[in-house]
């Protein structure tokens, strides 16, 4: 449901995946924290926050004498590194701001894609790695259990245990599935004639509610301050659906196939039955993913959005037992009276169908296979090479990143908030706070005035649209009340963590998630409550709560330095915030109103002007591509737009701060580098998406990702900014100074 909720800046932070980033200082002294340069031999440690870049060899703070000097002298080395100064910047602003990136950081063996956030993610795997081993403090709380960062400690200490994985082998899977009543395919004589699909998807549904039908708790996007029930079609197992509906024989269905192959013979199934196993695995989901939307589909919210009672369930799809997936999911109190939102009509549709046509032997093995492939990644090293290999197959990468740092991936994505405690209290500058908050005001002012000066928009709506401005609200760092033991402590309440059982720690966290989202099904929604965690470097706008969130960790450079010039930070994390505050307003935020309800609040003639100027930003990025494959323009538009309209309100607001401080102009300048003020303003914008990504990745980002690639969200918004080519001097008709421009805001 999330999806549905948040527009974000970076792609990470959508689905909340382990991928986080960023460090952020904890006093103003380390914010002048050393940078190293490449050696000879051109090796590079961007950032790296470690003992001899700010602490002696016995842990006494250094304190630089001229932290502004040397925070700008390394900035501006920096920045100049990674420029092609030859590179026309008129005709490719990309190829002159970043043009030296892939010289200077070749894509590591481990990742599929690197870029700036992945040199700021290592500051944050070197920060919590050392939060994290530190020797757990013992001390229990109130309810006689170990406090939340202890428990963090110990699901990290457990991740990292190799020695008991390879002890333990395949037995805790094995015993997981004799516990759900084993799994059809290392049965050779199991008999299907009793098995009820509905029953194992719903009794699973407590460790993921993800195989034959989604379901979560959330808020009504309709009723922003209730919570409710949502169906809807499940993910499936690869990342796009058109994979499946290609060749079976394709690259990535041939991948596939062998891994659950190999999975299924390393839990002791013979290779004959393992390949007929996963043949009819493979070729039921196949069938799944026909029935499903595709994802430009489910863009229309209005059209998604189906809310009913479950009577009403029951009577349009009455060839689902819907009362007892509800009765094993949600419990007894959900009667044929109670209110749900169904996202996927077609899909509920066409599922009976679909599964009537099959053997029950083959349901049944499709629907384990989706709790194995998951469980199976916290097994012994067998079973992490499997994965591995299946990994590198989809993405080109020669390598997977090493024990630790998936460890703390995941760690900080089942236990984000404890992770987060930690991290907030050991690096957190509150000072970065007053600046945001301003920030933020400067850039709603801009965005006031935007709506002011369009003429697309008719007055009734620009006057709710800017009581909607007016209303938005912002979180900067983290959530208050992390940093009360007593309150931390009570969101992990009754969660079990063992420091040597990882599998069971596992297990453990999603049944636990699981209640607590059902658990709120009776209360109203907690308006306090964040969707993400600290300890990344992101952004995001809630659309049910009309609300801006900042993380701690993306308040570091490049992004944000107190010491930077201002062209810097309003091209940093200005620019972010801008795009945060646009997603409001963009083709997902307009469909909601100032409080975070889903309703028509436009009139029509300013939807149909909207779509008009939307069309254009499609249009445009659908043109570019990487690798000989276009951008799906559909899908990014409303990024593009966040985009487009973060960049104009960060200028607008960066100039009216220049014209209010002329006598400090003159220090918007970093030393030897020969660009100042509003130049200065466009490069730090677009170093910020400076990154390359492996050929073999490319199609997935492509077709997956509501983000166009940083290449194109530097120059997509720069061709539309006329500001640009102006401060540039660029000429009409060259590449950056296209006569036709798209805008909204």
């Amino acid at each position: 449901m999330n999806l549905l909720l948040y527009g974000c800046l970076y792609t990470l932070i959508c689905a909340w995946p382990a991928e986080t980033f960023s460090v952020v200082k904890k006093v103003q002294e380390l914010h002048a924290k050393h940078y190293e340069f490449p050696d000879s031999d051109g090796a590079s440690n961007d950032w790296i926050f470690n003992g001899e870049n700010g602490f002696d060899s016995n842990g006494v703070q250094l304190k630089p004498d001229d932290p502004k000097t040397k925070v700008r002298t390394e900035q501006s080395n920096r920045m100049k590194m990674y420029m092609d100064m030859l590179a026309d910047p008129c005709e490719d602003f990309y190829q002159y701001a970043c043009g030296n990136w892939e010289k200077n950081h070749p894509i590591p063996d481990d990742q599929f894609e690197y870029n700036m956030f992945s040199l700021l993610q290592e500051n944050l795997y070197k920060s919590l790695k050392t939060l994290l081993l530190e020797k757990p403090s013992g001390v229990l709380d109130s309810n006689n259990e170990p406090i939340a960062e202890d428990k963090a400690r110990h699901f990290y200490a457990a991740c990292l245990d190799s020695e008991m994985r390879e002890k333990h082998g395949a037995k805790p899977l094995l015993d997981f599935l004799k516990q759900q009543g084993n799994w059809a395919v290392l049965e050779p004589n199991w008999n299907g004639q009793d098995f009820d699909w509905m029953e194992l998807t719903a009794r699973l549904a407590k460790y993921m509610p993800n195989s034959l039908i989604r379901t979560s708790v959330d808020g009504d996007l309709k009723n922003s301050a209730r919570n409710i029930i949502y169906l809807d079609e499940p993910t499936l197992s690869l990342p796009r659906r058109d994979i499946y509906l290609k060749s079976p024989n394709s690259t990535y269905m041939v991948a596939y196939k062998q891994l659950i192959t190999e999975i299924i013979q390393l839990l002791g199934a013979s290779e004959e039955l393992a390949v007929e196993s996963a043949n009819r695995i493979v070729e039921f989901e196949r069938e799944l993913a026909k029935i499903k939307s595709e994802q430009q589909d489910r863009m229309e919210l209005e059209e998604l959005y189906n809310s009913m009672r479950v009577s009403d369930l029951i009577a349009n799809y009455p060839n689902i037992d819907w009362m007892k997936y509800f009765g094993i999911v949600y419990g007894p109190n959900i009667t044929k009276s109670t209110t749900i939102v169904l996202l996927s009509r077609g899909y509920m549709k066409q599922l009976p169908d679909l599964l009537a046509k099959a053997e029950n032997k083959t349901i049944a093995s499709y629907i384990m296979w989706r709790y194995v492939k998951e469980l199976s990644e916290d097994l012994d090293s067998r079973f992490e090479k499997v994965h591995a290999k299946f990994t590198q197959q989809l993405t080109g990468q020669a390598d997977t990143l090493p024990k630790w740092k998936t460890c703390i991936q995941y760690t900080n994505l089942m236990m984000g908030m404890a992770v987060g405690a930690m991290f907030v209290k050991r690096h957190f500058d509150e000072t970065s706070k007053a600046d945001v908050i301003q920030l933020t005001r400067e850039l709603q002012q801009s965005f006031r005035d935007a709506l002011r000066e369009n003429t697309w928009i008719d007055q009734e709506t620009r006057a709710k649209a800017e009581e909607k401005a007016n209303e938005i609200g912002l979180a900067v760092g983290y959530p208050d009340d992390i940093l009360s033991s007593e309150k931390l402590n009570e969101r992990y309440r009754g969660l079990i963590i063992s420091p040597t059982n990882y599998f069971d720690n596992s297990i453990n966290l999603a049944i636990y998630d699981t209640q607590k989202y059902i658990e709120n099904l009776n209360k109203p929604v907690d308006r306090q409550e964040w969707a993400g965690y600290p300890a990344v470097i992101n952004a995001y706008f809630e659309q049910s709560n009309n609300r801006i969130i900042i993380p701690a960790g993306i308040l570091q450079p490049p992004i944000y330095n107190e010491y930077f010039p201002k062209a810097l930070n309003y091209g940093g994390i200005g620019i972010f915030v801008g795009h945060e505050l646009t997603h409001g307003f963009d083709d997902t935020g307009r469909n909601f109103d100032k409080k975070g309800d889903m309703k028509q609040w436009w009139t029509e003639n300013s939807i149909d002007a909207f779509k008009k100027q939307g069309e254009c930003f499609a249009e445009q990025y659908s043109n570019y591509s990487m690798h000989g494959k276009n951008i799906n323009g559909l899908i990014s538009k409303g990024e593009n737009i966040a985009d487009n309209g973060g960049l104009r309100q960060a200028y607008q607001a960066y100039n009216k701060w220049l014209e209010a401080h002329p006598d400090e102009i003159e220090n918007e300048f970093l030393p030897g580098l020969n660009i100042t003020g509003k130049k200065l303003f466009y490069l730090g914008f677009a170093q910020v998406w400076c990154g390359t990504i492996r050929p073999e990745a490319v199609d997935n980002k492509l077709e997956t990702d509501s983000h166009s690639p940083g290449k194109y969200r530097v120059l997509g918004s720069l061709r539309n900014f006329e500001e640009f080519s102006k401060e540039f001097k660029c000429h009409e008709g060259t590449a950056m100074n296209q006569k036709h421009r798209c805008k909204l805001w």
